[in-house]
């Protein structure tokens, strides 16, 4: 399992290393004079780097609902959040800027990853800059670039999906974007049911040390995950309003939470 988790270890720097070349040409030959294209571009470079780690990982994903994934980008991605590979998953998926706490800067691997895949980062301690925020995940979405949001906040064990902060709800809204709801359900690990004995290898949540987390996670065969695709979510039937901000996310709460729960039945 040691050469396991080395071997991959190298293949992710590796893939790293060719990420961080790939998106410095990027930024030098379209970032300059073509700022829109830029982002839209990166979103699919983002996919690409991911699908390597997907693949590095030996995560095999089970898609359902591929015919709800719209045709054109420009949408805001939600999703129930159990780990930090969820990230992993989703970005393998969709082309997409992703949206984190700020603190992700300083994990191991994922920290570098995110920073050079254009992250916009959140400032929790900070609420007064959630305007900002909002304003740039809005600019991402008129641009046609997916904008991919957790809106829990945190990941948690699966018992229960906690209520969504509201607030980048907003940027859809202002937008007029499509929001596409998402749940992820963890299935098997080793090709064993994932139960409560084995959960934590995968799932990440409360005050678990990241770095002994992921360091475990590199040495585990193989993981399957479900990622049911769900209808779009229309803005445009809701106010762009306080009050119309927080229907829409009590509408997207109902749908990924019971969507959710369905698939543990």
């Amino acid at each position: 399992m040691m050469i396991l988790r080395i071997f991959r270890l190298i293949l992710c720097l590796l893939s790293l290393f060719i990420f961080l070349i790939a998106t410095f040409v990027l930024r030098i030959f379209v970032g300059i004079f073509y700022p829109n294209y830029y982002w839209r571009l990166l979103s699919y470079l983002n996919r690409i780097f991911v699908r390597s780690l997907r693949v590095i990982s030996g995560a095999r994903i089970i898609i359902q609902g591929k015919f709800n994934i719209p045709k054109t980008t420009g949408n805001l991605i939600i999703s129930n959040h159990l780990t930090y590979f969820d990230g992993v998953v989703l970005g393998s998926i969709f082309p997409v800027i992703f949206l984190s706490k700020k603190e992700v800067k300083s994990w191991f691997l994922i920290g570098w990853m995110t920073s050079m895949s254009g992250t916009i980062f959140i400032d929790r301690k900070r609420k007064n800059k959630s305007p900002e925020y909002v304003e740039e995940i809005t600019n991402k979405l008129k641009n046609k670039v997916n904008v991919l949001l957790f809106p829990e906040g945190t990941s948690t064990n699966g018992e229960k999906i906690r209520d969504f902060h509201s607030v980048f709800f907003q940027a859809p809204l202002a937008s007029k974007s499509f929001i596409l709801p998402v749940t992820i359900h963890y299935t098997k690990i080793n090709n064993e049911p994932i139960v409560e004995l084995n959960k934590d290898k995968i799932y990440w949540y409360d005050r678990m040390p990241f770095r002994g987390h992921i360091w475990q996670l590199l040495r585990q065969r193989n993981i399957e995950v479900v990622v049911n695709i769900l209808p779009v979510i229309d803005t445009n039937k809701f106010e762009h309003s306080s009050f119309g901000r927080k229907q829409l996310t009590k509408h997207a709460y109902q749908i990924i939470n019971n969507e959710y729960f369905k698939a543990h039945q």
